[in-house]
């Protein structure tokens, strides 16, 4: 065979690898880094669970101290949730029933599922902080339990629930709020709804100061005994006594233990609200009577 044939057949021999290279697929960064997360988790099981040593207990707990730093923004979100309820049911026209409007039952699921979560997460910081040498298994069983629980189980005693209802409530109704479980299903589990309570847990909610006896204007709430005055109502009355004027308290009292208690404030000019559109309302029909 001629030296120069040869030469041409060597070339393609080791041109062939550098062919079949360049006619494979690429593969991505995003691919390959798919395939290492599946061989990672796929050798998971071969790692049972191992006790904790001490140094490692002491970084896990420093974690679960920043990780708390997130429930504050459970709390800001469920807050606006709440906040936004009482909006649209403040905006709807008289006679609709705000518990039955569909946007705001969208809201109520949406406040339901937060609850869970931050409730969950809750569960989780505390196996961080009491738990962490207890076997895995118990701390997955306590939320198994929560999961399992009724809807009135987990969210009847809940005090964001409870702002919920009785904000909607109270934009369409000056008589007593009933209990949170009206406003939840009865599930298996739950015991039967009975008069007894029906009575147990109707609360009036009254936003006129008991000084000025009028609504709450920088409504300030005692740290000691939780009653809520007017600032100017209270820093009066203080110049003279130092007991809470509330109805049969006699806790001590000085603007030291009162706080601007900005739940009730929003709560207030809500009221005032109403009661102004209200008057407004009473004024038209008394017009179009005469």
């Amino acid at each position: 065979m001629p030296p120069r044939r040869i030469k041409a057949e060597r070339g393609a021999r080791r041109q062939e690898p550098q062919e079949d290279a360049e006619m494979e697929p690429q593969r991505t960064q995003q691919e390959d880094e798919e395939a290492r997360l599946e061989r990672v988790l796929a050798s998971i099981a071969n790692y049972p669970d191992q006790p904790i040593e001490s140094v490692q207990e002491d970084k896990i707990r420093i974690l679960g101290s920043e990780a708390r730093a997130y429930d504050q923004l459970y709390n800001q979100s469920l807050e606006a949730m709440v906040d936004t309820a009482v909006m649209l049911a403040d905006a709807l026209p008289g006679g609709e029933d705000p518990f039955e409007n569909e946007e705001i039952l969208k809201i109520k699921e949406s406040l339901m599922e937060l609850l869970d979560m931050q409730h969950i997460s809750a569960l989780h910081l505390d196996a961080l902080d009491n738990d962490v040498r207890r076997p895995v298994g118990a701390g997955r069983q306590i939320i198994a339990d929560y999961k399992s629980q009724t809807a009135r189980q987990k969210y009847a005693k809940s005090k964001t629930f409870k702002a919920f209802v009785g904000g909607i409530w109270e934009t369409g109704h000056s008589e007593a709020i009933p209990p949170t479980t009206q406003f939840l299903p009865r599930e298996a589990g739950d015991p039967e709804d009975s008069d007894d309570d029906l009575e147990v847990g109707g609360v009036t909610q009254d936003y006129k100061c008991p000084l000025t006896l009028q609504i709450y204007v920088n409504p300030l709430t005692s740290t000691t005994c939780g009653h809520t005055f007017s600032a100017e109502g209270i820093r009066e009355y203080l110049k003279n006594n130092d007991t809470c004027p509330g109805t049969g308290c006699n806790a001590k009292i000085s603007m030291a233990v009162l706080k601007l208690d900005r739940g009730i404030q929003k709560k207030a000019i809500a009221a005032q609200r109403r009661a102004e559109k209200n008057a407004g309302s009473s004024d038209d029909s008394d017009i179009d009577e005469d």
